[in-house]
């Protein structure tokens, strides 16, 4: 039975618990046995989330949080034990080779450098494994948030502590002296590209959408593909730094005193360069925070301008919208700011890259998938 597998993975291997009374086997059987079923979850996985609970629990609470194509399950969850709840942790749900490489990646490259990611709790069953990530300076009262909401509400400052203060000890390595290495951007982007799902991303009846953004910016749309698969071809030099490998607007976590924390390191590697997150970053506020039902037409516009200049200072009309669109766009140029300004990366370089992630993004069926085709023209066309 998968209880039995948990309990003698947790005592063979000395796995911790969430804080409070550690348990004894006897313990962990008795959380199995007065469970119900977790909506959402099957019997497996509610034995893992259960698996991990402190002597005396009575209760769980989890919310799941919002994810993209991921197979993983992912929520904040808090637990209570004798009427008090306990701050929240984030619990991540996923196929058993998964957790166990995100585990390791968690043990090497994130908890010595991160100080707000504390060592994280493993579990092992039968099928699944989980996750637990504690988050460091969190109370009961804490309230978790994705990036992807609070961008659409909120200053850009967050974007920049992020970035300058809590990843700060992976991308400063590009800052030292020594030499750099130089890789095609297919390497760089190869499992990214195997998302696109594909060979020509768009659909052969939103040829309308097309001419529009040729009348809205001046670009036709060319043969996507062949552009992207040059820039594939491109050669960039970089100093090698760890980077997130999946650091979408989802995957960062913001609570109510703008305290933020980066989560699901499943992707992150040691050989890559902070571009790839930087443009991950870009496209997700962009095609994710950006409300679906934004106007399209100006959206375009906006997009052409960021395609050609740096760090552009945009003014938006009065359109439905607007104080949500403005904000994740100051997002989006904080992101700019520290690649640009902070690291000195070129705009040339910045653009290429995000010219491929928009491409790997295209055929994302959560995206908003008119804008993110209508940034592929632009882009392209750019690169021509």
């Amino acid at each position: 039975m998968p209880s039995n597998r948990i309990i003698e993975d947790i005592f063979e291997h000395r796995l911790s618990f969430l804080p409070g009374d550690p348990c004894e086997p006897d313990d962990v059987l008795s959380h199995f046995a007065d469970s119900i079923l977790i909506d959402g979850l099957t019997r497996e996985e509610s034995e893992l989330v259960l698996s991990a609970l402190p002597r005396n629990s009575k209760r769980i609470y989890l919310n799941p949080l919002d994810k993209g194509l991921s197979e993983a399950k992912v929520y904040a969850g808090r637990y209570e034990t004798d009427g008090t709840l306990s701050k929240p942790y984030v619990f991540k749900i996923g196929p058993l080779t998964k957790i166990e490489r995100e585990y390791e990646a968690m043990e090497r490259r994130v908890c010595p450098h991160i100080s707000c990611v504390e060592r994280p709790i493993p579990r092992r069953a039968t099928e699944k494994g989980m996750i637990i990530q504690p988050l460091a300076g969190l109370n009961p009262r804490s309230q978790l948030k994705s990036l992807k909401d609070y961008a659409r509400t909120s200053n850009p400052e967050i974007v920049t502590r992020l970035l300058a203060e809590r990843l700060a000890p992976w991308y400063d390595r590009v800052r030292d002296e020594s030499p750099g290495t130089r890789k095609p951007l297919g390497i760089l982007f190869e499992w990214y590209l195997t998302k696109v799902q594909q060979p020509d991303t768009f659909p052969a009846d939103w040829s309308e959408l097309k001419e529009w953004v040729r009348q809205l910016t001046g670009h036709a749309w060319c043969d996507v593909p062949q552009v992207m698969k040059s820039l594939a071809e491109h050669e960039l030099t970089f100093k090698p730094a760890i980077i997130h490998g999946d650091l979408h607007s989802q995957n960062v976590l913001v609570d109510e005193k703008e305290e933020c924390w980066p989560i699901d390191f499943y992707w992150c590697n040691a050989d890559s360069t902070p571009l790839m997150d930087f443009a991950m970053l870009e496209c997700s506020l962009k095609f994710l925070a950006i409300h679906h039902r934004s106007d399209l037409r100006s959206i375009i516009e906006v997009e052409n301008i960021l395609a050609r200049e740096p760090i552009p200072t945009i003014t938006l009309q009065n359109l439905p919208y607007r104080s949500e669109i403005g904000n994740a766009l100051r997002s989006v140029i904080a992101v700019r700011k520290h690649a640009l300004d902070t690291l000195a990366y070129r705009f040339d370089d910045y653009r290429k890259v995000l010219s491929l992630m928009t491409y790997v993004h295209s055929t994302h069926p959560l995206l908003n998938r008119p804008f993110v085709l209508a940034s592929l023209q632009i882009l392209s066309a750019l690169q021509l």
